[in-house]
């Protein structure tokens, strides 16, 4: 069968073969390209059909998209104009308004959002149609305009709808950002950072003491600040602790959406120490334990790690639902091991009769016993999958773990000097106390296996995400490239044209989710800003995959930035980590040291009561004690031979000497025999070879005072070069400008408050003394308008802090300046170099000293005048540092029509032209 087919009437006529397809019954050919009258008919074996005749008309369809973005109230952006695109990339609630030229002058057309009802376009004076829709989810949409039968047909292609994310904000504690022993008439000082990319809304410090009642603490409530810095001191004297009490706090903060998007910090512990003397005396005992402190606080250590995990669970149990049965499971399994293992010594404790009342060791039984009961309950509210309530009783686990602990401080201490009771009883409570810290020693061991464990599966994870990293960043250069070739082609017609971009989105957003989640296990701020900056990434992405004339360039290379940025801050994370893993030995070290130093004594004992003819060896098991202790020291020598080895591979392609300096502390353990020597010193014991164990134990103690002095080399080769750290101390400048910009902002805010009450009083002809006092309350509600340096803009200064807040500001302000003397005190003796950056600042220091006078608290105006002025003194000194420590290269012109800036200088423009908005212009009514 043949179809033949003539355009025109006075064209020739074409035959064409038709064909057949599977399924279908009969023939068919397809027609292209009509753009002029056709006749055509269809022939079989000698018979042809009547002619039939097409008319063609023309249709309009979409020439040019252009599209304006109306954000969200609440992100504080313009409307933002996109020209020549189609394709649309916003964050959910923008309004979009959608202008589209016809190829042909048309009277109404249609926009067909999917899944939502369509759209009447309006016709505009200069024949575009217009439509508005706010962007809820992602999706497609299209154009449609009438034919010349009146019905609506198809004149664009499905362009594609991206809601970018709205990521919630960060908050960290910058101090001390981590757990604290503390005595109970300290100060403590912690500060908090919270950032959103359109606006912190609320800041908040929650504690609890023992954990009791959770108290909140509003360090900031208002607009417009997208950086919050804030401090608050606990004065523990205040609270009435005693040693083994503890403070539970965390930090938490809101953006300024609709949902409030809301990020919580990890929980932090101070617990309550003894003075220094009986904490020190406690500890030259030979108490080793968990890491950072003394061994009796081995069984404490562990619960908190268990409320730490828990606390972990309820706050994300959103994000990781799928995985919180297990963990929750898991943690019941470690919540009831570690009630047995406090069981089992209450019963040891019990039957050596040593726990008589009154004694020290009957105050740390009953604590144990107490916790035994919190314990159970928490095991159970774990098992039934309740996060929440079983916080309580492992927190109440923790307060009699720390009690217990406490209490057997004060029996170390009574042994070190007159003994408590005498005679046998007092031998029994001693050999008691050393089995009490052999079995933390092994509960200790033990977690820091599983421990360590953990962190090289996280390093591993780690270093996949930098490799693939690296690889979105290439492919994103080329895309980058590619579109900057394409930029002087013509415009835009595709529709969903970017296909390339979104699925590199797709894919670094899968990345930033990994790198979250390890985040927020690891309770690393860090990676958590790595994992935003890759969510910022794919947001350029998809932003450039609109395709936008003029944008589309700009957001790929914006995206390829960010790539790199993230990258670079993964690289220093795995520079860092031979830091981290040498100073980690090196504590290993001393905690082998001091092992070997009570095995030796213990060792001298023994060998000197088989001289005396003492024969009850067997009955008090100190020999049994001693030789657990050796093997205890011979897995820890193990253990970490094996950790240099891996760590000397490891660091061989970044730092060659580091890694020289390892391999020559591991290779000093095999060649001293260190483990065969302790190995063999418990024969020699057990033999009773005196003068032979005296000799072998000073030999252990020899090699491991030289593994020390080779894991310090490789601790000097490992730590940060001169460049890292000035690089480190520009870091800490602009810390603490931000710092004091957060202090300064809240002082302005407390004044424009100040200002609109006062303006309330006057039109209202009201003095009400309430009035003042509910206006005095208040902190951190400001409509975010532009303020003079001072803070008080022409108006009235605000009222002085209450005796409360001023203590507060007076705390935080002089915790300011000592960072400030410190920074000082390390430019000045050119130990970083920057000597200009040091005569720079010593003129800001002596006004920060003037933050020690309680006087400047009560002049709101000048204590605001004080701060501002301190403010721009930093900068002043950040920015003779940084020219000190990134050279004159980052002087060099760039050309004007580029958008190319050098890195780390963005945050310098931005800040300029804030600068020059809070500034008058010369000549104009406001400088009159």
């Amino acid at each position: 069968m043949e179809l033949s087919v003539r355009s025109g009437p006075t064209g020739d006529w074409k035959r064409w073969p038709m064909t057949t397809e599977p399924g279908l019954d009969g023939f068919r050919f397809v027609l292209f390209a009509l753009d002029a009258p056709t006749d055509y008919f269809v022939e079989a074996s000698g018979v042809r059909s009547a002619p039939f005749h097409l008319d063609v008309a023309d249709i309009p369809y979409v020439k040019r998209v252009d599209l304006e973005y109306r954000f969200p109230a609440y992100t504080g952006l313009p409307p933002q104009a996109v020209a020549d695109t189609g394709d649309v990339a916003a964050l959910r609630g923008t309004e979009v308004v959608v202008h589209v030229t016809p190829t042909m002058k048309v009277t109404g057309g249609r926009l067909q959002v999917e899944g939502e009802d369509p759209r009447p376009m309006t016709v505009a004076d200069d024949g575009t149609l217009v439509a508005t829709f706010p962007i809820q989810k992602d999706g497609f949409y299209r154009v449609a305009f009438p034919g010349r039968d009146g019905r609506m047909a198809a004149g664009s292609p499905d362009y594609t709808i991206d809601v970018l994310a709205d990521q919630p904000p960060t908050v960290t504690f910058l101090k001390p950002g981590r757990d604290a022993k503390v005595t109970s008439i300290e100060e403590v000082f912690t500060e908090m950072r919270a950032e959103d990319d359109y606006g912190v809304g609320r800041a908040e410090l929650v504690y609890s003491v023992n954990g009791g009642p959770e108290k909140s603490v509003v360090l900031h409530q208002g607009h417009g600040r997208k950086s919050v810095s804030a401090g608050h001191t606990f004065f523990l004297e205040e609270l009435s602790l005693e040693p083994g009490d503890f403070i539970s706090y965390f930090g938490r903060a809101a953006d300024e959406s609709a949902a409030h998007q809301t990020t919580t910090t990890d929980i932090y512990f101070m617990e309550v120490r003894p003075f220094a003397k009986e904490y020190k005396q406690a500890e030259e005992r030979g108490a080793r334990g968990a890491p950072g402190g003394d061994s009796g606080g081995a069984l404490s250590y562990q619960q908190r790690q268990i409320i730490a995990a828990t606390f972990k669970i309820v706050r994300d149990r959103r994000a990781a639902d799928k995985q919180a049965a297990e963990d929750l499971a898991t943690l019941a399994l470690v919540q009831g091991r570690l009630h047995d293992q406090v069981q089992t010594l209450v019963q040891r404790m019990a039957n050596r009769g040593v726990v008589e009342p009154g004694s020290g060791f009957a105050k740390t039984a009953d604590s144990l016993r107490a916790a035994q009961v919190e314990m159970a309950s928490a095991r159970g509210q774990l098992q039934a999958k309740k996060a929440k309530e079983a916080l309580t009783p492992e927190q109440g686990a923790l307060k009699h773990l720390q009690r217990a602990e406490a209490a057997f401080r004060e029996v170390q201490v009574s042994f070190g000097s007159e003994g408590e009771g005498g005679g046998n009883s007092a031998m029994n409570a001693e050999e008691l106390a050393d089995l009490f810290e052999l079995e933390l020693d092994k509960l200790k061991n033990q977690y820091e296996t599983v421990q360590r464990g953990q962190q090289q599966q996280a390093d591993d994870q780690v270093d996949a995400a930098l490799e693939r990293l690296r690889e979105l960043a290439q492919r994103q250069e080329q895309e980058a490239e590619r579109m900057r070739r394409q930029s002087g082609g013509p415009p835009n017609m595709g529709g969903g044209g970017g296909g390339s971009q979104r699925q590199l989105a797709e894919q670094t957003e899968e990345l930033a989710r990994r790198l979250e989640r390890l985040a927020r296990e690891k309770s690393n701020p860090a990676m958590q800003e790595t994992a935003r900056r890759l969510q910022d990434a794919a947001n350029a992405m998809r932003r450039s995959s609109t395709g936008g004339q003029g944008t589309g360039e700009a957001d790929a290379k914006a995206a390829l930035d960010r790539l790199r940025d993230a990258r670079k801050r993964l690289e220093n994370e795995r520079t860092g980590r031979l830091d981290r893993d040498v100073q980690q030995a090196l504590r290993t070290a001393e905690e082998m040291r001091q092992a070997q130093e009570k095995i030796a004594g213990e060792a001298e004992q023994e060998m000197g009561a088989r001289a005396g003819g003492a024969g009850g060896n067997a009955e008090n098991g100190r020999l049994e004690r001693l030789l657990e202790r050796k093997d205890t020291l011979g897995s820890q020598v193990g253990e970490l031979e094996s950790q240099l080895d891996r760590m000397a591979r490891d660091a061989r392609a970044t730092n060659k000497d580091a890694a020289r300096r390892l391999q020559e502390a591991a290779d000093g353990i095999r060649d001293r025999k260190l483990k065969d020597k302790i190995r063999y010193s418990k024969g020699v014991l057990k033999a009773g070879a005196a003068e032979q164990a005296r000799q072998l134990e000073a030999e252990i103690g020899s090699d491991i005072g030289n593994l020390q002095k080779k894991l310090g080399e490789a601790a000097g080769a490992a730590s940060a070069s001169g460049e890292d750290k000035r690089m480190a101390a520009l870091e800490r400048m602009r810390g603490l400008v931000r710092s004091l910009e957060s202090v300064e902002q809240r002082l302005r805010e407390r004044g424009a408050d100040s200002g609109r009450q006062n303006g309330r009083e006057q039109g209202q002809q009201s003095g009400s003394q309430s009035g003042r006092a509910a206006a005095e309350g208040r902190e951190g509600s400001s409509d975010g308008s532009a303020q003079s340096a001072s803070g008080f803009s022409g108006g009235r200064p605000g009222p002085a802090p209450r005796a409360d807040e001023a203590r507060q500001l007076q705390r935080e302000l002089r915790e300011r300046a000592r960072e400030a003397e410190a920074l000082g005190r390390e430019l000045g003796e050119g130990r970083l170099g920057e000597r200009g950056a040091a005569a720079g600042l010593s003129s800001t220091l002596r006004d920060m000293r003037r933050f020690e006078d309680p006087r400047v608290y009560g002049e709101p105006r000048g204590l605001a005048q004080l701060v501002a002025s301190v403010v721009q003194g930093l900068k002043s000194a950040e920015f003779a540092m940084r020219r000190e420590v990134e050279g004159p290269d980052r002087e060099k012109l760039f050309l004007s029509g580029t958008q190319d800036l050098p890195p780390g200088w963005q945050a310098l423009v931005e800040e300029y032209y804030r600068s020059l908005s809070r500034k008058p212009a010369a000549g104009s009514p406001s400088s009159k």
